[in-house]
């Protein structure tokens, strides 16, 4: 059937949903998403959806389950989407449908001879969709709009991974622009607002010289919203230490010690990092000095995420980079840096 067959419209009253993943089918085969709707008062199937997956994958052929028939017995392997297909067709719901879900669309890759509606969407669409929803007030639930908002989240961070041979926009692209437009303002004034409580701690430890910067705009510039100021006095050409949130290699929390790559001493400054990122180790395991970044000489990081199941975000944002900085002195680590400096 063409996918782009209509579906009847649907009287969602008194029906249950139920959702699960990885249900059996017929021979031995999986679906990695099952949603269903029967009637609350007698469990009547009324809607089965079946979604296939996909991220990196293809879809492929695979084992013909007995009832499907096969060009010959010598070569019992079909697409993948006609076993699923032929399961579909055996069940007793009068509304069936099967969705494959990828970054790209598939439509022209669906066999001609499936029986059942099947629709091919990107995730993109799934994102672009959840934040009209957001923007409209659809999700008021507050687990759900985190959910959502984690959901897309998680597809802006990986729109970086897509093929970049295509030349032209995609509906992808569109949909990031979209999500971007609804929730970005909103999503830079909370994470700036997590790192501001930062500036004081330069003060309340006593670390650094001079003004301390907050540069603001998370999903702008250089996608960071992070506070930095000069260790030593400015003539010295001292290194920054920064804190703050970062979205290089993933989302993080991030302290680091930044020097330029031209700096007369970068490699004086390199060694002295090497030599103490043992007792730095010990005083938190994630110390790393980064071997794709001139600029970062050390550096910890703890993933945003981490910070996601916490009551107080900002305390837990404040007693990590708090820690670091006292780290970095009480290792010698600053006192020793400061002699190759100067």
């Amino acid at each position: 059937m063409l996918s782009k067959a209509a579906l009847e419209p649907l009287d969602w009253s008194g029906l249950a949903i139920e959702v699960a993943t990885e249900q059996a089918m017929e021979g031995g085969k999986r679906d990695d998403l099952r949603i269903e709707a029967v009637t609350e008062d007698r469990g009547t199937p009324i809607l089965l959806m079946t979604v296939e997956v996909k991220v990196g994958a293809q879809i492929h052929e695979s084992g013909a389950v007995s009832y499907v028939p096969v060009e010959s017995e010598s070569k019992r392997t079909v697409n993948q989407l006609i076993n699923y297909d032929a399961w579909l067709t055996r069940q007793p719901h009068p509304t069936k449908i099967g969705f494959i879900v990828s970054r790209r669309d598939k439509e022209g890759q669906l066999p001609e001879n499936l029986t059942q509606i099947w629709r091919s969407i990107t995730w993109g669409e799934v994102a672009s969709s959840l934040a009209a929803l957001l923007r409209q007030s659809v999700l008021l639930n507050n687990v759900e709009r985190f959910l959502a908002r984690h959901f897309i989240g998680f597809v802006i961070d990986q729109l970086g991974g897509i093929d970049m041979q295509d030349t032209g926009i995609t509906f992808d692209d569109v949909a990031f622009l979209r999500a971007l437009s609804f929730l970005g303002g909103n999503l830079n004034q909370k994470i700036d607002s997590l790192v501001a409580p930062l500036k004081t701690l330069y003060e309340e430890e006593e670390i650094g010289k001079g003004k301390t910067v907050h540069q603001k705009k998370v999903l702008e510039g250089l996608c960071r919203s992070v506070v930095y100021r000069e260790l030593w006095d400015s003539t010295q050409n001292s290194p920054h230490l920064f804190a703050g949130v970062v979205t290089r290699k993933g989302a993080a929390l991030a302290v680091w010690v930044e020097t330029s790559p031209r700096h007369e001493r970068k490699q004086g400054i390199r060694t002295t990092v090497e030599a103490h990122l043992g007792p730095l180790r010990a005083h938190q395991a994630e110390w790393t000095m980064d071997p794709d970044s001139e600029w970062w000489d050390l550096g910890i990081r703890m993933p945003l995420h981490e910070l996601l199941s916490d009551e107080d975000q900002a305390g837990r944002a404040i007693d990590f980079v708090r820690n670091a900085f006292r780290a970095l002195k009480t290792t010698g680590f600053l006192g020793e840096l400061e002699k190759v400096i100067s």
